[in-house]
């Protein structure tokens, strides 16, 4: 882990932002069912998809509560960038629980067209 991580919060959301290097990784937690997602957490990952010096960013669910379909957007809109830059995107889920065997189901069938994508499950 990075010494200390950058943490981004905003109504049940809670983003922590780890840094080693050259690679990030984005632990979730809390609840993600805002409307409007890319208002706090697009905004958070545009900022990740646009730095530089990034090789890699992990996005971690599997300690998520919650995810809405529409936070689907942000994430998809990074992994777009990341892959136009050839940044690799690793996303990792709990398959076990069932929103997010969902989700990770949905994203292994995209990883399939998308090189520098890589999708986990446990």
């Amino acid at each position: 882990m990075s010494p200390s991580p950058e943490v981004f919060e905003r109504d049940g959301l809670v983003l922590e932002v780890h840094r080693w290097g050259r690679e990030v990784s984005v632990t979730w937690r809390g609840i993600s069912d805002a409307r409007d997602p890319s208002a706090f957490a697009g905004q958070v990952l545009r900022d990740l998809g646009n730095q530089p010096d990034v090789d890699s960013i992990e996005l971690d669910f599997r300690k998520l509560e919650f995810m809405n379909s529409a936070t689907l957007t942000p994430i998809m809109a990074l992994i777009r960038t990341l892959d136009s830059k050839g940044v690799r995107a690793i996303l990792r889920f709990d398959a076990m629980i069932d929103w997010q065997r969902i989700n990770y189901n949905c994203m292994k069938a995209i990883a399939r067209t998308l090189s520098s994508l890589r999708v986990e499950g446990q």
